[in-house]
């Protein structure tokens, strides 16, 4: 019998594990730790949310495999398109893309995703939620309702916390275009009334605060960019901007990568060095 505390608990383990998937999924190929997710905890609600929904939606066919199969895409597939659009109508960006990969529907899903998520709903179904079920059976009855509690707080919090953050993000993101056009008009406007030289001087200024501003952009853009790296804005204007955002990270990346590796190298030699003047 489902319970509402229970299916806190389930929905909560079920992001959790959907986070684990994720971030192997995308560590591996990636050779790093990516850290995937909206929120800052490590847990993905769409796992959570997809997982209840097959649960509760499909338990009629469990003795038909093929049908949990078939209807376990679409269930996903719908929560997967709904909350690509409801993200993309709150913060006017589209957080992933799918429209590189064949038989996608508006980039927000495709038959390769998909195809996996459905694999994924015949083994929660028949593999993992009787070991969940039978593992949150052996709780005591009255510890359901406290751990339920914490969990909705927790993650309220966080939600709230990640949302700010993204609104922050955001407005930055707003804030770099528009003085970027407005230092372009300035400048415009001093080449055809003032001096070379106080074109040059204003270039230098407006050159130091847009440097500034892109780099605090970079700073709270790097975990987004990591867990969402074909993330974009649902507006043309914006686009461009996101792709010079996403540039900027990767070429942070690739500093900070070949920096560990000369002091990986140094220190290899040093040991080298410590070791021969022993003997």
């Amino acid at each position: 019998m489902f319970t509402v505390d229970k299916l806190i608990i389930y929905f909560f383990i079920y992001c959790v594990c959907g986070y684990i998937c994720e971030v192997v999924y995308c560590s591996v190929p990636a050779n790093r730790f990516v850290n995937r997710g909206f929120l800052y905890g490590p847990y993905l609600p769409i796992y959570g949310f997809g997982a209840i929904a097959v649960i509760l939606s499909l338990e009629p066919f469990f003795d038909k495999p093929y049908l949990v199969f078939i209807f376990g895409m679409i269930v996903t597939s719908v929560l997967e398109y709904f909350t690509s659009w409801l993200l993309e109508k709150f913060f006017n960006t589209k957080l992933w893309d799918y429209s590189r990969y064949k038989f996608n529907i508006n980039g927000r899903v495709c038959l390769l995703n998909s195809t996996l998520f459905a694999l994924l709903c015949l083994i929660v179904v028949y593999v993992v939620h009787p070991a969940v079920a039978a593992f949150v059976g052996k709780f005591p009855q009255n510890l359901y309702h406290p751990m339920a509690m914490v969990i909705a707080i927790v993650m309220s919090v966080d939600a709230t916390a990640s949302i700010y953050h993204m609104a922050a993000f955001q407005a930055k993101v707003r804030e770099v275009k528009e003085k970027s056009k407005e230092f372009a008009e300035r400048l415009a406007f001093l080449q055809k009334e003032g001096s070379q030289q106080l074109v040059a001087n204003a270039k230098a200024r407006f050159d130091k605060e847009m440097e500034r501003l892109k780099a605090e952009l970079s700073r709270k853009s790097r975990r987004m960019v990591d867990a969402f790296p074909s993330m974009t804005s649902a507006s043309e204007e914006m686009k461009e901007q996101f792709e010079q955002l996403r540039e900027g990270v990767n070429q942070w990346r690739l500093k900070h990568a070949q920096e560990r590796a000369e002091l990986h190298a140094k220190g290899r030699q040093m040991k080298i060095e410590r070791k021969a003047n022993k003997r």
